[in-house]
């Protein structure tokens, strides 16, 4: 198993114009989980070990276009909505089903 990086530098960031959007709806499902720097983003987990969920919402956070390989994961509805959501562009409806 590779292990995941607790750093990512900006310029690695897939999507990066959309990385604001990622990190605020990750923070929603686990809060504080990742951390701004000023060139980086870091993994910060709430758990130890991190719980898997976090780990994807993580990956998923720097690495946005392995979503559809995320969603054949098993997935809580609340993380499976917010890929589906990304991924279909509709990330409004994420907000109002987390606002419900």
């Amino acid at each position: 198993m590779k292990l995941v990086p607790k750093e990512v530098l900006f310029s690695e960031i897939i999507e990066f114009d959309k990385l604001d959007e990622r990190i605020s709806a990750v923070g929603v499902l686990f809060a504080n989980t990742i951390g701004v720097n000023e060139n980086s983003i870091e993994f910060c987990p709430d758990n130890e070990p991190p719980l898997i969920e976090e780990i994807i919402s993580w990956i998923w956070t720097f690495r946005p276009d392995l979503g559809i390989e995320i969603l054949n994961q098993e997935l809580s509805d609340d993380l499976m909505k917010l890929i589906l959501a990304y991924e279909n562009n509709e990330m409004e409806k994420f907000w109002v089903y987390i606002n419900e």
